[in-house]
């Protein structure tokens, strides 16, 4: 499935894996629907940087894979043309 859209929480963050040539960086969301993975490639890979569990992120334009590492078979990915932002952040406690 090409051009997703969606809006889900972080449940997990997963380091930078580097590898010959590029580095990939994976993130766990989940929505009402259920559970999937998030797979950001190279210079996306630094989106993550500033997001932390529980905040709610904004993905459009990804494509779909199937996966034997996602909780639902399925894993999104962020293509040239995808975009990934902060939607919501988690009220931090003081």
């Amino acid at each position: 499935m090409n051009d997703v859209e969606l809006v889900a929480t972080v449940t997990k963050i997963y380091s930078t894996n580097h590898y010959d040539g590029g580095k990939v960086r994976n993130l766990t969301v989940e929505d009402e629907t259920g559970k999937t993975r998030v797979t950001l490639w190279d210079e996306d890979t630094e989106l993550a940087d500033h997001i932390y569990r529980n905040d709610k992120i904004k993905i459009t334009g990804g494509y779909t894979k199937e996966s034997d590492y996602s909780p639902n078979g399925v894993e999104i990915h962020l293509g040239d043309d995808a975009g990934l932002e902060l939607y919501e952040k988690e009220e931090q406690l003081k």
